[in-house]
């Protein structure tokens, strides 16, 4: 067992050590030729890691940086929008079928304002029991089809999103 340890030593070399610990680093070295050698096998390496040059870093460093950073950065709020808009999408469409439907059901008589609440909450208690009525009618499944499709669709988009985001990240970690 190794009676000086690699951050002994390497303080030893960077000489950041107190005087009596470097008499009893020097005493150790006497005794133990291991010692010895690994001590050397430390002055070595220190040696060259000081020869060798430090490579400076590119002028524009900062500048490539930043755009690598805005790049993603557009990324991400393209997507979010993206998905905004099919979420504000659906959010019109199912209002409308839902207009639409109370429009069906109720009766076309004029209204102020105040009727139209009543109407509404009368609308409401009568849809509730109807709904499977509501859904069997030949215009509401084809607004059903066709928010299937769209939500289909915006789930590929989403998908191909994902894999496309993910795709940058590995090659933004190599």
């Amino acid at each position: 067992m190794s009676k000086l340890n690699d951050d002994l030593l390497n303080d030893y070399v960077d000489n950041n050590l107190s005087s009596s610990k470097v008499n009893e680093i020097n005493k150790i070295i006497n005794e133990d030729e291991t010692e010895l050698s690994r001590l050397r096998a430390h002055k070595f390496v220190h040696q060259t890691l000081k020869e060798i040059p430090v490579d400076e870093a590119p002028k524009n460093i900062s500048q490539l940086v930043m755009s690598k950073i805005t790049e993603t950065i557009s990324f991400d709020s393209q997507a979010s929008n993206f998905f905004k808009v099919v979420i504000g999408f659906f959010v019109i469409i199912i209002s409308a079928v839902f207009i639409y439907s109370f429009q069906v059901q109720t009766d076309t008589e004029g209204s102020t304002s105040f009727q139209f609440f009543e109407r509404f909450l009368h609308s409401l208690s009568t849809v509730l029991p109807n709904l499977p009525n509501i859904f069997s009618s030949s215009s509401i499944t084809i607004i059903g089809s066709a928010l299937i499709i769209i939500l289909f669709i915006a789930s590929f988009y989403m998908v191909e999103s994902h894999f496309h985001f993910k795709k940058k990240l590995d090659h933004f970690s190599k």
